[in-house]
């Protein structure tokens, strides 16, 4: 392992931080290999009642993917789906209840993170926000689905077609966070969930999650299946693509053309 995320138990918890802080927590091949080992780690481990993702220092629970990896040959936007795509399947497949601690800021994947958990706390003031537009990429259907579930479809087209991150406070209020709370009494209100939490019946939470996951899960056909994977596939080839990550590395706007 590489200690690019870090596994803490704490009275039943299991505490995953996300350790990149000199680049907001942003996620690499690396660190997501790191989560899905200890994701697995922790649904085996019967100590463990309920696991909370967070990440390290003040600023950013995950600012993302790191797309500075794409400079390496060997690493490309479709890579980066895929990865995301398997640490997010083992995510949701944990037979515990999951917690996304959002102490910073979550955009693009680490906002998928969050939403991939059962419930998120925010602390007040951090954004959230899904930046594929502005990048000339299309998410996978599974990830579009978990938004869906959780504020319906104008607030997740708003969310994906204006790139624009909201502040928690606007994420509570349409429902893709569960609650905010001032940084003060943020540390404090966790600890005091995630207890209460961890305080009930294994088996109950092992039920709960199986029902609640399934149900709010959205399919679709093996047709549009199909289609919207040729779609996802032209935008990751695309010109505008290439443009977006361009303009992402070089600090300016993009200038999109539609190919």
């Amino acid at each position: 392992m590489s200690g690019n995320v870090e596994r803490r138990d704490v009275s039943g918890i299991a505490w995953l931080t996300l350790k990149h802080p000199e680049r907001r927590n942003a996620v690499t091949p690396t660190i997501l290999s790191d989560l899905r080992h200890h994701l697995e780690q922790a649904s085996e481990d019967e100590t463990v009642r309920v696991v909370a993702l967070r990440g390290d220092g003040p600023h950013a629970f995950s600012a993302g993917y790191d797309l500075r990896s794409f400079g390496d040959a060997a690493q490309t936007p479709a890579d980066a789906a895929d990865h995301l795509s398997k640490t997010l399947q083992i995510l949701a497949d944990v037979p515990k209840p999951t917690v996304a601690v959002l102490n910073g800021h979550a955009i693009g994947a680490g906002c998928e993170i969050a939403v991939t958990c059962d419930i998120r706390w925010a602390r007040a003031g951090v954004l959230l926000g899904m930046p594929p537009g502005r990048l000339g990429l299309v998410y996978a259907a599974s990830g579009v689905a978990r938004f869906l579930s959780l504020i319906g479809p104008a607030h997740t087209a708003e969310l994906f077609y204006s790139a624009t991150n909201i502040p928690a406070e606007r994420a509570a209020a349409i429902g893709l966070v569960n609650e905010t709370f001032d940084a003060d009494g943020f540390e404090r209100e966790v600890d005091d969930r995630l207890s209460r939490i961890a305080a009930m019946a294994p088996l109950s939470h092992a039920g709960h999650a199986f029902a609640l996951r399934r149900l709010a899960a959205a399919r679709l056909s093996d047709d549009d299946a199909v289609r919207f994977e040729e779609m996802r596939e032209r935008a990751f080839r695309s010109d505008d693509a290439a443009e977006g990550l361009a303009s992402f590395l070089e600090k300016r706007d993009p200038a999109f053309k539609g190919n």
